[in-house]
């Protein structure tokens, strides 16, 4: 149980490296008023696979340590809301695909998904601290 926690934790750091990278490439497209190519169709899948399998070790993490003493903490709770919100908007830059403002809908939902996890890290125990904010 323990591993997949420490898993969970360190992953982050790769899910938010993805996301920046999918954030540079969508606003790059985005700010030359291109369409979206290539790149732009392989970081944004990557970045929404990756915070999938974060949000399932997440998920996972949270059922196991529902048992537990401390139970189902309130950030807890909020830290899933949070991810699930940005979940959903990774997976929604597809939905413009072929439209003339794919490239500005794919930048601000990579742009939210990103402002959500940050938020979902931050209200956790020490998470201001883990993201270098205090």
């Amino acid at each position: 149980m323990e591993m997949l926690f420490v898993i969970h934790s360190h992953m982050r750091w790769l899910v938010l490296l993805v996301a920046a990278v999918a954030l540079v490439v969508t606003l790059v497209t985005f700010l030359k008023k291109a369409t979206p190519g290539k790149a732009d169709g392989i970081v944004t899948r990557l970045h929404a696979i990756m915070l999938t399998l974060q949000f399932l070790t997440g998920i996972v993490t949270l059922v196991q340590r529902w048992g537990l003493d401390d139970g189902l903490m309130r950030y807890r709770m909020e830290h899933t809301v949070l991810m699930l919100a940005a979940l959903t908007m990774s997976h929604l830059v597809g939905r413009w695909r072929g439209t003339p403002v794919a490239a500005r809908n794919a930048f601000l939902m990579v742009l939210g998904s990103v402002i959500m996890m940050m938020l979902a890290i931050w209200i956790l125990p020490q998470g201001a601290a883990r993201l270098g904010l205090q």
